[in-house]
């Protein structure tokens, strides 16, 4: 049984006086823990398909179903940027979002100690660096045991090295505290090291071009080679997608993120 089932039948937004749209006919399902990610280049609707998911947006056609694994069950959203409160610590930050009872306060201890910010507790954001921002927002995250986590770019601007590490920090707490993760990338390489099953979207309006499972090893996806190859055999078509109607249109970003 599905976790959450996603039908987007139209998503338009006003511009300019006349209308462009998002999305057009866009369907699909996520079953309970699995690990999704939503790969399309910039622009194509990605962050908007998590708004209306999230239910930040609620002015389209279709719908989007909650299954009995996350019905009733809290939301967590990792957005682009860290969004922590400069003016408050790290720990009063996460139990803003997650709680402010004992119990709570020492499950935020542990979190903090997972993705290695032991020490830092009492840290305020200005005193970290953007990687360890982007550490304590992954915290917040699992602090509130969410039934669903939307993840909308979340190691974007980050170096690689730094990002490396941060993607092998969320494989370690979705195995620990497994959630079913919806995760927004153009960056074909991270979808294949992180995702179970890979969403390709076309340019806008989205449509979906192939919904692939990734059936790789650990090891494998700690392998350059590994996921160089499976992009090349399994992803090298996506350069070719066209939406309908846009033809020579198709957005260039894809091609040039298919490119060894």
């Amino acid at each position: 049984m599905s976790a959450l089932t996603v039908r987007i039948d139209h998503k338009a937004y006003a511009l300019n006086g006349g209308g462009v749209v998002a999305i057009e006919g866009l369907t699909f399902n996520v079953a309970a823990n699995e690990f999704v990610c939503i790969l399309g280049p910039s622009g194509c609707g990605k962050t908007t398909t998590l708004n209306l998911i999230a239910g930040l947006d609620k002015d389209f056609r279709g719908e989007i179903t909650r299954g009995q694994a996350i019905a009733g069950r809290r939301l967590g959203y990792v957005f682009q940027t860290p969004r922590l409160l400069p003016w408050r610590s790290v720990t009063d930050n996460i139990a803003i979002a997650a709680g402010e009872d004992m119990k709570t306060r020492r499950k935020i201890g542990v979190l903090l100690k997972e993705v290695g910010l032991a020490g830092f507790e009492h840290a305020f954001p200005g005193q970290l660096s953007l990687g360890m921002q982007r550490r304590a927002a992954l915290a917040r995250a699992f602090a509130v045991e969410p039934g669903l986590l939307l993840m909308d770019e979340p190691f974007v601007s980050l170096d690689e090295e730094t990002a490396v590490r941060l993607r092998a920090l969320l494989m370690h707490l979705w195995r620990e505290h497994p959630v079913t993760v919806l995760f927004v990338t153009h960056d074909s390489r991270e979808a294949i090291q992180l995702g179970q099953r890979l969403l390709v979207l076309s340019a806008s309006p989205a449509r979906l071009v192939a919904d692939l499972p990734v059936p790789l090893s650990a090891e494998e996806r700690a392998d350059p080679a590994a996921i160089e190859r499976f992009r090349k055999e399994k992803l090298a078509f996506a350069a070719e997608a066209r939406a309908p109607g846009d033809g020579a249109q198709y957005d260039a970003q894809m091609d040039r993120a298919l490119q060894p």
